[in-house]
């Protein structure tokens, strides 16, 4: 890992609306900073649309800005709600699916 990387953000436990805010802002800290936007979603637990629809932001965000943004490892729940609405290919980069 380069030193200057930021280490990943862990997405929250449950990821609702209510996490929204705050993790947009974080994201948009980190690619502001020109940073690799990395997200950990291992301890998801909970999902809701706003949260899951956020993730899809933040991967349009980075490719914006000329940015990669990666999400490894997902947990069965956030993988579950990707593919309920959907959005794995908007959020997941193609190189790293989900469970590899």
């Amino acid at each position: 890992m380069n030193t200057n990387e930021q280490p990943a953000t862990e997405l929250p436990e449950r990821l609702r609306i209510d996490a929204v805010e705050a993790l947009t802002e974080a994201a948009r800290q980190t690619l502001d900073q020109g940073q690799p936007l990395r997200l950990d979603g291992q301890g998801v637990r909970d999902t809701d649309t706003a949260g899951l629809q956020l993730l899809a932001m933040l991967r349009r965000e980075a490719e914006r800005r000329g940015q990669p943004m990666t999400l490894d490892p997902v947990s069965p729940t956030l993988e579950s709600g990707l593919q309920r609405l959907g959005l794995e290919g908007h959020v997941q980069d193609s190189a790293n699916p989900p469970g590899s």
